[in-house]
């Protein structure tokens, strides 16, 4: 037992003008050359109570300012120029306290002159580790406007029209995916028009779709006749193909492919792919959600969008083949993960089909040094599709996707 106890003393940090701080501020030495660290500051500052970053703030109205100029040439046929460039500087005013200013930049204005900036700055002081509005005039209206007026909160959502519009200029870009650049013509087309998909290939000068608007553009309802008789309700499940597939280089053996059809318009697909990898280095790779598209061919996206308690929300898009069109699988998928036994399962809950779950099984030989890849998935489509259209869409979907994954999975 302690002899004598002392009450434990509660230390509060001196107040901002005691003659510590005020000694400490006045040190030119301890403030200097500090510029990085101020715009750090103010851009990791949160806002509209704790919301959202200055940074991504600004990130959301530059994407605004884009969605305006994808929205002119959509509905226009016009090209305006706002602002393409962000700059961020830091001026030290008084020791610890510095001036970050912010320009956007880059813009154009009608008759070809370039547009005045638009500038914002924040008054940052490094000792009280504070970030206020800076700036005088315009300067501070603006940054009062952008940035901490909760009644203007520059909204994240953006129109369905500006995000087709810039992916489809993406997919135009030099070095871009051919595969992706005919999907995404063909869907602007098909959801709006083909005079607006004409519009918009001018004004951003997209010479292959201008080129390919001179072509016959088919849809997949002419292509799969609706004439065919839909499959009865409670019919019991016939297999209606077995085929083994050799796919892309792998001495590990060919993927086994089995479409069933279960009752109504489900179907059951099941894929069997033997690797020579283990299951760890399998599940490491089938797990990497945000890297696939590094190394399956024809995935456009592939990114985690948040969790919905132990599961993943993923949103996939990739392309497959019908004949010689291609078209577009959007997915948002719910995956839960079992690591212990190597098996992951999932369900869709937003795009392309009705129906969309199953599950991926990882087993390994006794050995533990090879593994099987086992695929079971239950899908429904939207609208009627034939089972050959089914069969090899499906096929040109997902056989590819796994043979990736166990090739990328040998290569380690």
């Amino acid at each position: 037992m302690v002899s004598q106890a002392y009450p434990i003393k509660h230390r509060t940090s001196a107040p901002v003008d005691s003659k510590y701080a005020v000694k400490r501020r006045g040190e030119s030495g301890l403030w200097a050359q500090r510029e990085e660290e101020a715009i750090q500051m103010a851009r990791g500052q949160r806002i509209y109570g704790g919301l959202r970053t200055v940074r991504r703030n600004i990130e959301i109205l530059m994407q605004i300012l884009r969605d305006r100029e994808y929205t002119a040439a959509f509905e226009n046929g016009k090209r305006i120029y706002l602002f393409n460039d962000i700059d961020w500087a830091a001026t030290q005013q008084d020791n610890p306290v510095y001036e970050v200013q912010v320009t956007l930049s880059g813009g154009r204005e009608a008759d070809g002159a370039s547009r005045d900036p638009l500038r914002f700055a924040f008054r940052v002081d490094l000792e009280r580790r504070t970030v206020d509005p800076g700036g005088s005039g315009m300067i501070r209206s603006n940054t009062m406007r952008a940035f901490y007026d909760e009644s203007r909160i520059p909204p994240e959502e953006r129109r369905g029209v500006a995000k087709d519009t810039e992916e489809l200029v993406r997919a135009a870009q030099p070095g871009a995916s051919p595969l992706a650049l005919d999907a995404a013509s063909k869907r602007y087309a098909s959801t709006y028009s083909h005079a607006a998909l004409s519009r918009v290939a001018e004004v951003y000068g997209l010479t292959l779709v201008s080129k390919k608007l001179a072509h016959v553009t088919s849809s997949v309802n002419d292509l799969l006749p609706g004439s065919a008789a839909p499959y009865q309700a409670g019919a019991q499940p016939v297999p209606v193909s077995t085929s083994k597939t050799k796919t892309m280089a792998s001495a590990s053996g060919t993927i086994q492919y089995l479409l069933e059809r279960g009752s109504g318009k489900e179907r059951r697909l099941t894929v069997r792919a033997p690797s020579s990898a283990s299951p760890a280095k399998l599940w490491e790779t089938l797990t990497a959600y945000d890297r696939l598209t590094q190394y399956v061919p024809d995935m456009l996206v592939s990114q985690r969008e948040g969790q919905d308690g132990a599961a993943v929300i993923v949103h996939t898009i990739s392309l497959t083949r019908l004949m010689f069109f291609v078209f577009k699988i959007n997915l948002h998928l719910r995956i839960l993960e079992h690591p212990r036994q190597n098996r992951l399962e999932f369900e869709r809950i937003a795009g392309d089909f009705e129906k969309f779950s199953g599950y991926i099984e990882i087993t390994p030989d006794p050995t533990g040094t090879r593994a099987t890849t086992h695929l079971t998935l239950t899908l429904v489509p939207k609208g009627f599709v034939p089972q050959w259209a089914l069969r090899s869409m499906t096929q040109n979907f997902l056989l590819p996707v796994l043979d990736a994954l166990r090739s990328k999975a040998e290569s380690y």
